[in-house]
């Protein structure tokens, strides 16, 4: 329906609810299940095709992390590939832990929520 903006909820347990648009969430995936050995330029390396248009990651704790796409283009063409040794899912099915990680990062510290995410140029 034109004008319906669907709205996301994301909850930890003992904690208020905090609303986010379907918007906000939708260049946003979860990685997981990969090695506790993994670094971010393993995760980098494995999301390689992506660096030109840019992305960022931010770990969520040593088997999750928070893949930020440029656009919701990008962040469905990442669910859609496969990688031996790790896995990938959208905000509204990743764990609680990532969720509330999303969910406590706001304000203009927070590279989850701004416009726009720039090439990584400098890991190699």
């Amino acid at each position: 329906m034109p004008g319906l903006t669907t709205t996301a909820w994301i909850r930890t347990e003992g904690d208020d609810d905090t609303e986010l648009t379907e918007d906000e969430l939708s260049n946003i995936i979860e990685i997981y299940d990969f090695p506790t050995e993994f670094k971010t330029e393993d995760l980098v390396k494995s999301f390689q095709a992506y660096q030109q248009r840019g992305f960022d990651i931010q770990f969520v704790d040593d088997t999750h992390a928070l893949a930020l796409f440029n656009s919701p283009i990008a962040a469905r063409e990442a669910l859609r590939t496969k990688h031996p040794l790790l896995k990938v899912r959208s905000l509204a099915k990743a764990s609680v832990t990532t969720r509330a990680k999303a969910r406590s990062c706001s304000g203009t510290d927070c590279p989850l929520f701004h416009s726009s995410v720039h090439p990584l140029s400098s890991i190699i």
